[in-house]
């Protein structure tokens, strides 16, 4: 009886704890994660030039785009039978 008083116990002191605790650690992330992306955002702004109205830019990929055939798999041809 006393083994089985002590788990309630421990459960309820769990539950009282998790109901403080993880939404104080859910709002310290959510705040973290908000900073990151301001400060990516900022970042990226000020990493990009400024252009004038109307005007065009164009990158060119320099690496030719590799692509493996040999691991697609085997072709099979196959005819149709009527």
């Amino acid at each position: 009886m006393k083994f089985i008083l002590t788990l309630i116990v421990i459960y309820l002191a769990l539950r009282l704890i998790a109901r403080i605790v993880f939404p104080i650690l859910l709002k310290m992330f959510a705040q973290n994660m908000s900073e990151q992306m301001n400060n990516r955002q900022n970042n990226n702004q000020s990493n990009n030039t400024r252009k004038n109205e109307g005007e065009t830019l164009i990158q060119k990929n320099t690496t030719p785009p590799t692509s493996n055939f040999d691991n697609q798999g085997d072709y099979v041809d196959f005819e149709e039978i009527k």
